[in-house]
Protein backbone atom coordinates (compact mmCIF):
# COMPACT_ATOMS: atom_id res chain seq x y z
CA UNK A 1 0.00 0.00 0.00
CA UNK A 2 3.00 2.54 0.11
CA UNK A 3 3.09 2.84 -3.25
CA UNK A 4 -0.66 3.50 -3.62
CA UNK A 5 -1.39 7.41 -4.56
CA UNK A 6 -5.40 8.14 -4.30
CA UNK A 7 -7.32 10.45 -5.90
CA UNK A 8 -10.59 10.49 -3.95
CA UNK A 9 -13.36 11.98 -5.70
CA UNK A 10 -16.77 13.41 -4.99
CA UNK A 11 -19.04 15.26 -7.27
CA UNK A 12 -21.99 16.14 -4.92
CA UNK A 13 -22.38 19.68 -3.39
CA UNK A 14 -24.03 18.62 -0.06
CA UNK A 15 -22.26 17.57 3.21
CA UNK A 16 -24.94 15.71 4.47
CA UNK A 17 -25.94 12.24 3.56
CA UNK A 18 -24.72 8.79 3.31
CA UNK A 19 -22.59 8.98 0.69
CA UNK A 20 -20.90 12.05 2.37
CA UNK A 21 -20.65 9.80 5.77
CA UNK A 22 -18.89 7.45 3.57
CA UNK A 23 -16.41 9.95 2.05
CA UNK A 24 -15.40 11.64 4.64
CA UNK A 25 -14.90 8.61 6.84
CA UNK A 26 -12.60 6.92 3.78
CA UNK A 27 -10.66 10.48 3.93
CA UNK A 28 -9.60 9.96 7.64
CA UNK A 29 -9.21 6.41 7.16
CA UNK A 30 -6.11 6.88 4.41
CA UNK A 31 -4.38 9.32 6.29
CA UNK A 32 -4.53 6.96 9.33
CA UNK A 33 -3.08 4.17 7.17
CA UNK A 34 -0.26 6.69 5.59
CA UNK A 35 -1.85 6.46 2.11
CA UNK A 36 -1.31 9.80 0.02
CA UNK A 37 -4.38 10.94 -0.94
CA UNK A 38 -5.76 14.06 -2.51
CA UNK A 39 -9.43 15.07 -3.12
CA UNK A 40 -11.26 16.58 -6.20
CA UNK A 41 -14.90 18.28 -5.64
CA UNK A 42 -17.17 20.23 -7.41
CA UNK A 43 -16.78 23.87 -7.43
CA UNK A 44 -18.98 25.31 -4.32
CA UNK A 45 -19.15 21.48 -2.30
CA UNK A 46 -19.92 22.40 1.13
CA UNK A 47 -18.18 19.66 2.15
CA UNK A 48 -15.01 21.10 1.92
CA UNK A 49 -15.41 22.38 5.15
CA UNK A 50 -15.52 19.19 6.64
CA UNK A 51 -12.09 17.80 5.55
CA UNK A 52 -9.20 16.90 7.62
CA UNK A 53 -6.81 20.26 8.17
CA UNK A 54 -4.47 20.24 5.24
CA UNK A 55 -5.92 17.94 2.42
CA UNK A 56 -5.09 18.80 -1.38
CA UNK A 57 -8.18 19.87 -2.62
CA UNK A 58 -8.84 20.60 -6.22
CA UNK A 59 -12.19 22.33 -7.56
CA UNK A 60 -13.62 21.39 -10.58
CA UNK A 61 -16.95 22.44 -12.38
CA UNK A 62 -17.87 19.39 -14.67
CA UNK A 63 -21.32 18.72 -16.05
CA UNK A 64 -23.12 16.52 -18.84
CA UNK A 65 -24.83 19.82 -19.45
CA UNK A 66 -21.77 21.83 -19.43
CA UNK A 67 -21.37 23.42 -23.54
CA UNK A 68 -18.74 21.39 -25.67
CA UNK A 69 -15.53 23.71 -24.90
CA UNK A 70 -16.04 24.04 -21.07
CA UNK A 71 -16.18 20.13 -20.76
CA UNK A 72 -13.26 20.18 -22.92
CA UNK A 73 -11.55 22.47 -20.42
CA UNK A 74 -13.06 20.21 -17.55
CA UNK A 75 -11.57 17.07 -18.99
CA UNK A 76 -7.91 18.63 -18.90
CA UNK A 77 -8.36 19.78 -15.48
CA UNK A 78 -9.50 16.83 -14.70
CA UNK A 79 -6.44 14.88 -16.39
CA UNK A 80 -3.98 17.10 -14.87
CA UNK A 81 -5.50 15.92 -11.33
CA UNK A 82 -5.05 12.40 -11.54
CA UNK A 83 -1.95 12.63 -12.89
CA UNK A 84 0.76 10.95 -10.39
CA UNK A 85 -1.90 9.17 -9.14
CA UNK A 86 -2.00 5.11 -9.43
CA UNK A 87 -6.10 4.77 -8.24
CA UNK A 88 -9.34 7.24 -8.28
CA UNK A 89 -12.17 6.03 -5.91
CA UNK A 90 -15.43 7.16 -6.86
CA UNK A 91 -19.00 7.66 -5.43
CA UNK A 92 -21.33 8.14 -8.17
CA UNK A 93 -21.48 5.32 -10.91
CA UNK A 94 -21.84 8.79 -13.75
CA UNK A 95 -18.54 9.59 -12.76
CA UNK A 96 -16.71 6.67 -13.92
CA UNK A 97 -17.84 7.64 -17.14
CA UNK A 98 -16.42 11.02 -17.08
CA UNK A 99 -13.07 9.87 -15.16
CA UNK A 100 -12.57 7.09 -17.90
CA UNK A 101 -13.21 9.20 -20.93
CA UNK A 102 -10.47 12.13 -19.42
CA UNK A 103 -8.09 9.63 -17.81
CA UNK A 104 -8.44 6.27 -19.80
CA UNK A 105 -5.92 3.74 -17.73
CA UNK A 106 -7.00 5.02 -14.81
CA UNK A 107 -7.59 2.27 -11.82
CA UNK A 108 -11.43 2.96 -10.79
CA UNK A 109 -12.79 2.00 -7.51
CA UNK A 110 -16.43 2.79 -7.75
CA UNK A 111 -18.28 3.04 -4.13
CA UNK A 112 -21.79 1.76 -4.71
CA UNK A 113 -24.30 3.86 -2.32
CA UNK A 114 -27.70 2.50 -3.85
CA UNK A 115 -29.62 0.02 -5.51
CA UNK A 116 -30.51 -0.01 -9.12
CA UNK A 117 -27.62 1.89 -10.05
CA UNK A 118 -26.48 -0.64 -12.84
CA UNK A 119 -25.49 2.20 -15.34
CA UNK A 120 -21.85 3.39 -16.44
CA UNK A 121 -20.55 0.36 -13.65
CA UNK A 122 -18.34 -1.26 -16.65
CA UNK A 123 -16.29 1.84 -16.44
CA UNK A 124 -15.33 0.80 -12.92
CA UNK A 125 -12.46 -2.01 -12.50
CA UNK A 126 -13.67 -2.82 -8.97
CA UNK A 127 -17.26 -1.86 -7.29
CA UNK A 128 -17.51 -1.88 -3.81
CA UNK A 129 -21.16 -2.20 -1.82
CA UNK A 130 -21.94 -0.43 0.97
CA UNK A 131 -23.40 -2.94 2.43
CA UNK A 132 -24.48 -6.91 1.67
CA UNK A 133 -27.75 -6.27 0.65
CA UNK A 134 -26.72 -3.51 -1.90
CA UNK A 135 -23.81 -6.31 -2.88
CA UNK A 136 -26.94 -8.76 -3.87
CA UNK A 137 -28.36 -6.51 -5.80
CA UNK A 138 -25.33 -5.84 -8.56
CA UNK A 139 -24.90 -10.06 -8.20
CA UNK A 140 -28.30 -9.84 -9.88
CA UNK A 141 -27.50 -7.81 -12.30
CA UNK A 142 -24.83 -9.95 -13.44
CA UNK A 143 -21.74 -7.54 -11.53
CA UNK A 144 -18.92 -10.22 -10.36
CA UNK A 145 -15.86 -8.10 -9.64
CA UNK A 146 -17.54 -6.85 -6.55
CA UNK A 147 -16.54 -6.11 -2.52
CA UNK A 148 -18.39 -5.16 0.07
CA UNK A 149 -16.77 -2.19 2.77
CA UNK A 150 -19.70 -1.60 5.03
CA UNK A 151 -20.21 2.08 6.57
CA UNK A 152 -18.63 1.91 10.09
CA UNK A 153 -18.42 4.63 13.12
CA UNK A 154 -15.63 6.65 13.47
CA UNK A 155 -17.01 7.72 17.65
CA UNK A 156 -16.37 5.43 20.25
CA UNK A 157 -19.25 3.22 21.72
CA UNK A 158 -20.89 4.22 24.81
CA UNK A 159 -20.29 1.88 27.55
CA UNK A 160 -23.46 3.24 30.41
CA UNK A 161 -25.50 0.95 31.73
CA UNK A 162 -28.24 0.49 29.56
CA UNK A 163 -32.05 1.01 31.94
CA UNK A 164 -35.71 1.49 30.32
CA UNK A 165 -36.72 4.74 31.21
CA UNK A 166 -40.18 5.34 32.96
CA UNK A 167 -41.46 6.77 30.10
CA UNK A 168 -40.46 5.05 26.52
CA UNK A 169 -38.94 7.06 24.48
CA UNK A 170 -38.60 7.08 21.00
CA UNK A 171 -36.71 8.46 18.29
CA UNK A 172 -36.04 9.06 14.87
CA UNK A 173 -33.63 10.98 12.93
CA UNK A 174 -33.24 11.90 8.71
CA UNK A 175 -33.87 13.85 6.56
CA UNK A 176 -37.70 14.65 5.65
CA UNK A 177 -38.25 12.40 2.42
CA UNK A 178 -40.28 10.03 1.41
CA UNK A 179 -38.11 7.30 1.02
CA UNK A 180 -37.03 7.59 4.82
CA UNK A 181 -41.01 6.22 5.77
CA UNK A 182 -41.82 9.24 8.52
CA UNK A 183 -45.34 9.42 7.34
CA UNK A 184 -45.73 5.75 8.14
CA UNK A 185 -43.93 6.46 11.58
CA UNK A 186 -46.64 9.24 12.22
CA UNK A 187 -49.55 7.19 11.01
CA UNK A 188 -48.40 4.15 13.54
CA UNK A 189 -48.51 7.34 15.78
CA UNK A 190 -52.22 7.60 15.24
CA UNK A 191 -52.66 4.06 16.02
CA UNK A 192 -51.20 3.79 19.39
CA UNK A 193 -53.06 7.39 20.56
CA UNK A 194 -56.16 4.76 20.41
CA UNK A 195 -55.05 2.64 22.84
CA UNK A 196 -55.80 4.69 25.84
CA UNK A 197 -54.44 1.83 28.45
CA UNK A 198 -50.97 2.36 27.26
CA UNK A 199 -48.53 3.45 29.82
CA UNK A 200 -46.52 6.80 28.84
CA UNK A 201 -44.38 7.25 26.22
CA UNK A 202 -42.68 9.78 23.86
CA UNK A 203 -42.17 9.49 19.92
CA UNK A 204 -39.49 12.56 18.82
CA UNK A 205 -38.69 12.78 15.16
CA UNK A 206 -35.77 14.94 14.87
CA UNK A 207 -35.04 16.10 10.83
CA UNK A 208 -34.53 19.04 8.41
CA UNK A 209 -36.07 18.51 5.04
CA UNK A 210 -39.06 19.30 2.09
CA UNK A 211 -41.71 17.57 3.76
CA UNK A 212 -41.63 18.97 6.94
CA UNK A 213 -44.67 20.94 6.16
CA UNK A 214 -46.55 17.79 5.44
CA UNK A 215 -45.61 16.36 8.50
CA UNK A 216 -46.64 18.65 10.67
CA UNK A 217 -50.02 18.52 8.44
CA UNK A 218 -49.80 14.72 9.17
CA UNK A 219 -49.96 15.43 13.01
CA UNK A 220 -52.17 17.37 13.23
CA UNK A 221 -54.82 15.52 11.17
CA UNK A 222 -54.12 12.45 13.32
CA UNK A 223 -53.84 14.49 16.35
CA UNK A 224 -50.98 12.37 18.03
CA UNK A 225 -50.16 14.18 20.78
CA UNK A 226 -47.55 11.64 22.21
CA UNK A 227 -45.55 12.47 18.59
CA UNK A 228 -42.95 15.45 18.12
CA UNK A 229 -41.51 16.98 15.12
CA UNK A 230 -38.51 18.19 16.19
CA UNK A 231 -35.55 20.61 14.26
CA UNK A 232 -32.29 18.33 13.69
CA UNK A 233 -30.30 18.30 16.38
CA UNK A 234 -26.54 18.48 16.25
CA UNK A 235 -26.35 16.03 19.66
CA UNK A 236 -27.62 13.13 17.61
CA UNK A 237 -25.37 10.69 20.00
CA UNK A 238 -26.68 12.25 23.51
CA UNK A 239 -30.43 11.99 22.66
CA UNK A 240 -29.58 8.34 21.15
CA UNK A 241 -28.44 7.50 24.92
CA UNK A 242 -31.66 8.90 26.27
CA UNK A 243 -33.84 7.04 24.45
CA UNK A 244 -35.39 3.54 24.68
CA UNK A 245 -35.75 3.02 20.94
CA UNK A 246 -34.34 4.53 17.89
CA UNK A 247 -37.22 4.05 14.75
CA UNK A 248 -35.37 3.57 10.95
CA UNK A 249 -39.27 3.01 9.13
CA UNK A 250 -37.48 3.91 5.59
CA UNK A 251 -39.40 2.47 2.67
CA UNK A 252 -35.74 1.27 1.23
CA UNK A 253 -32.31 1.76 2.82
CA UNK A 254 -28.93 0.78 1.47
CA UNK A 255 -27.49 0.73 4.79
CA UNK A 256 -28.18 2.99 7.31
CA UNK A 257 -25.56 4.81 8.96
CA UNK A 258 -28.14 5.52 12.00
CA UNK A 259 -28.56 1.95 13.16
CA UNK A 260 -25.09 1.25 14.00
CA UNK A 261 -25.14 5.24 15.70
CA UNK A 262 -28.15 3.92 17.40
CA UNK A 263 -27.11 0.34 18.45
CA UNK A 264 -23.31 1.76 19.70
CA UNK A 265 -25.83 4.05 22.21
CA UNK A 266 -27.73 1.14 23.54
CA UNK A 267 -31.24 1.75 21.90
CA UNK A 268 -32.97 -1.47 20.64
CA UNK A 269 -33.23 -0.11 16.47
CA UNK A 270 -36.55 -0.83 15.61
CA UNK A 271 -36.37 -0.96 11.76
CA UNK A 272 -38.00 -1.75 8.39
CA UNK A 273 -36.87 -4.82 6.52
CA UNK A 274 -36.37 -2.08 3.73
CA UNK A 275 -32.53 -3.90 2.53
CA UNK A 276 -29.99 -2.45 4.42
CA UNK A 277 -31.29 -3.12 8.08
CA UNK A 278 -32.00 -6.75 7.09
CA UNK A 279 -28.22 -7.38 6.80
CA UNK A 280 -27.07 -5.56 10.02
CA UNK A 281 -30.03 -6.53 12.31
CA UNK A 282 -30.68 -10.21 13.70
CA UNK A 283 -34.97 -9.99 14.34
CA UNK A 284 -35.22 -10.18 17.57
CA UNK A 285 -31.29 -10.85 18.71
CA UNK A 286 -30.22 -7.47 18.57
CA UNK A 287 -32.94 -5.26 16.98
CA UNK A 288 -36.40 -5.70 15.54
CA UNK A 289 -37.85 -5.64 11.96
CA UNK A 290 -40.87 -5.08 10.52
CA UNK A 291 -42.53 -4.97 6.80
CA UNK A 292 -42.31 -1.53 5.01
CA UNK A 293 -44.79 0.96 4.26
CA UNK A 294 -46.93 -0.98 6.90
CA UNK A 295 -48.21 1.66 10.32
CA UNK A 296 -49.96 -1.06 11.96
CA UNK A 297 -47.39 -3.53 12.01
CA UNK A 298 -44.75 -0.51 13.43
CA UNK A 299 -47.39 0.62 16.12
CA UNK A 300 -47.96 -3.21 16.61
CA UNK A 301 -44.25 -3.39 17.80
CA UNK A 302 -43.91 0.23 19.43
CA UNK A 303 -47.36 -1.25 21.28
CA UNK A 304 -45.41 -4.68 22.69
CA UNK A 305 -42.09 -2.13 23.32
CA UNK A 306 -44.36 0.30 25.59
CA UNK A 307 -45.67 -2.66 27.76
CA UNK A 308 -42.88 -4.71 28.10
CA UNK A 309 -39.99 -2.36 28.03
CA UNK A 310 -37.47 -5.04 29.68
CA UNK A 311 -37.88 -7.55 27.45
CA UNK A 312 -36.15 -5.80 25.11
CA UNK A 313 -32.72 -5.08 27.33
CA UNK A 314 -30.80 -7.88 26.33
CA UNK A 315 -31.24 -7.13 22.49
CA UNK A 316 -29.61 -3.73 23.45
CA UNK A 317 -26.58 -5.04 24.95
CA UNK A 318 -26.58 -7.56 22.07
CA UNK A 319 -27.03 -4.58 19.11
CA UNK A 320 -24.03 -2.83 21.09
CA UNK A 321 -21.78 -5.66 20.96
CA UNK A 322 -22.43 -6.30 17.52
CA UNK A 323 -21.05 -2.78 16.76
CA UNK A 324 -18.01 -3.22 18.36
CA UNK A 325 -17.02 -6.55 16.51
CA UNK A 326 -18.10 -5.59 13.38
CA UNK A 327 -18.50 -1.97 12.67
CA UNK A 328 -15.43 -0.32 13.80
CA UNK A 329 -12.30 1.56 12.09
CA UNK A 330 -10.32 -1.52 12.70
CA UNK A 331 -12.49 -3.80 11.25
CA UNK A 332 -12.99 -0.77 8.07
CA UNK A 333 -9.02 -0.87 7.94
CA UNK A 334 -8.74 -4.08 7.23
CA UNK A 335 -11.65 -4.28 4.41
CA UNK A 336 -10.03 -1.75 3.11
CA UNK A 337 -6.63 -3.11 3.03
CA UNK A 338 -8.30 -6.18 1.36
CA UNK A 339 -9.66 -3.45 -1.70
CA UNK A 340 -6.09 -2.39 -1.77
CA UNK A 341 -4.97 -5.75 -2.63
CA UNK A 342 -6.70 -6.11 -5.63
CA UNK A 343 -4.24 -3.40 -7.16
CA UNK A 344 -0.83 -4.31 -6.07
Amino acid sequence: MNNLKILHIRSGRGAKGGTANVFLSLQRLFGDLKIESDVVVRSGAAIVDKLPVGTNITKINYSRQLPTWMQIAAKRKMATAAQNHNLLILHKPADAKIWRAAFPDAKIVLFIHDFGWVKNLQFADLLVAVSHSVAQNLHNFGWKNVMVMENFLTTEISNHKIDANKKIIFSAFGIFRKTKGFAELIRAAAILEKMSTLPDYQINLYGAGRQKLYYHLLKRFFNTRHLNICNWTANVPDVMQKSDVVVVPSRHETFGIVLIEAMASGALVLATRSGGPESILQHEVDGILVPTNNPVALATAMQNIIEHPNNYLEMRENGRRKVAERYTETTAKKNLQNIFTCFE
